[in-house]
């Protein structure tokens, strides 16, 4: 079983050698399926790929929306026979090519990709946000780590290159998650409802805008006509210095100033830069369009490590499945971003021909975000971002304190649980039922239910008992 340090080091590790195998099957690394399987092949294999990545997310949220949880090992044992029947069936085409072949392994590298996804959210929700902040930092600078054993081996062994990445990640993924077993069970989060979900609708937005526009701008930079196409070597240089770059920016806001910009925050500031980006490939020399890409496409990584610390964030708050609240917004990002390839392959084709065809392409979508921009910066309304709105007029801070610790006091002594603690120190602060199923994002009835079990805990018959309970205490 591995100690604190050992297994903050395993898992950076175990998340670099993840992130490289990505770059083999989800990210932009096209030509390492092609060098394996060939044009026609390779296809096939990525669009089975897709598919499944997106619909596994979906199937995870929805799961999570049931208020059911698939047990730690059975995620874990499910990605590793996924993963494995995968690269089995890839070896099968690779020797004995047929089409069946490459979209079974496609599919299941698929799901079992999207369940590694889901490991890696449990990790970080179990190591803390501070630790889970810095195996995203270190794990995304040091991916091109293992990453490099791609370069070091010749295109007839890139599949032996891919079996190595996928084993070295279950491996330090299944130590990490084995120490984790010993750590305490977080309290079981309520089935999400209307009015739980309603503030997520700002940041899936957001989410579906910037993987819309990524996948966008990737489209118009390869769509252009570099006088020298990078080669394999210095293509990956590019893409995994786009990591460094994002996992800087990112290090210095969250370790170095400490700051945790929520979804719509950091989508207020990503926003106007990657405007830019997309106005200046209509005016900048092709040559310069790898540039431009490099620019947007790290923006997009930095804003994909927002992702997953933000979906930790909001289930934490709003006591939702972790699984739905992630299973949401991942899906939804790639989903956007799959749009957007098919959008803009779409266009390019229909009007090749038009040599404004990018600027009138950036000026629809930058008109579409802009309106997003506008919803956003708008005085939100109960929002996952927005500070809680005073309901009942408040004690001072330090009456709050004291009646927050008295209410603590009294319902670890009576037994109460966490959620009933909560409830009652609301209670102590005149919330009324109503305003305590806004405030914990709960229906009317499940406090109800609450009060009536406190009511029983501490022998008392009226919400003035309770307070008189509390004065005493």
């Amino acid at each position: 079983m591995l100690q604190s340090k050992p297994r903050f080091w395993a898992a950076v590790a175990g998340y670099a050698c993840f992130l490289a195998l990505n770059s083999f099957s989800l990210w932009g690394f096209t030509f390492l399926p092609r060098t394996l399987l060939g044009a026609d092949a390779s296809d096939t294999w990525r669009i089975a790929l897709s598919i499944t990545n997106i619909l596994t997310f979906f199937v995870i949220a929805a799961v999570g929306a049931r208020g059911k949880r698939i047990a730690e090992k059975n995620v874990l044992l499910s990605a590793t026979l996924a993963v494995s029947a995968g690269l089995i069936l890839l070896l099968g085409q690779v020797f004995a090519p047929a089409f069946g072949l490459a979209l079974a392994s496609g599919a299941c590298l698929g799901t079992g990709t999207t369940l590694l996804f889901l490991c890696w959210i449990r990790v970080f929700a179990s190591i803390g946000t501070p630790s889970a902040k810095k195996v995203l930092v270190f794990g995304s600078a040091l991916s091109f780590a293992p990453f490099s054993l791609y370069l070091a081996t010749p295109s007839e062994g890139i599949l032996f290159a891919v079996f190595v990445m996928a084993f070295a990640t279950l491996v330090l993924l299944y130590c990490v998650k084995e120490s984790s077993e010993t750590e305490g069970k977080a309290a079981p989060a309520t089935i999400p409802t209307r009015e739980s979900t309603q503030p997520l609708f700002k940041p899936l937005l957001c989410i579906a805008m910037i993987g819309l526009i990524a996948a966008v701008i990737s489209g118009i930079a390869n769509g252009g006509t570099p006088t020298e196409p990078l080669d394999f070597t210095q293509q990956a240089l590019l893409i995994h210095l786009q990591n460094i770059v994002s996992a800087s920016i990112m290090g210095v806001c969250w370790i170095a100033l400490k700051k945790d910009p929520s979804i719509t925050a950091t989508y207020t500031v990503v926003f106007p830069i990657i405007a830019t980006t997309m106005l200046l490939f209509a005016v900048v020399p092709d040559p310069l369009h790898p540039m431009l890409s490099f620019l947007s496409s790290a923006l997009f990584v930095m804003f994909s490590m927002v992702v997953p610390m933000q979906s930790i964030a909001i289930a934490q708050q709003r006591n939702l499945p972790i699984d739905f609240v992630y299973g949401l917004m991942a899906g939804v990002l790639y989903l956007a971003e799959g749009i957007g390839s098919i959008l803009i392959g779409s266009l390019q084709s229909a009007f090749a021909s038009m040599v404004a065809q990018p600027l009138v392409l950036a000026f629809l979508l930058l008109y579409a975000c802009s309106l997003v921009m506008f919803f956003v910066l708008h005085k939100q309304k109960d929002g996952v971002d927005a500070p809680e709105r005073t309901i009942t007029e408040q004690p001072t801070e330090q009456e709050r304190d004291i009646l927050k610790e008295k209410a603590e006091s009294l319902g670890a002594s009576h037994g109460l649980t966490t959620r009933q603690i909560e409830v009652l120190n609301l209670v102590a602060h005149g919330y009324d039922a109503p305003s305590i199923a806004k405030k914990l994002f709960i229906s009317e009835n499940t406090v109800r239910t609450h009060l009536k079990r406190i009511y029983t805990l501490l022998n008392v018959h009226s919400k003035q008992e309770i307070i008189d309970s509390l004065n005493a205490a």
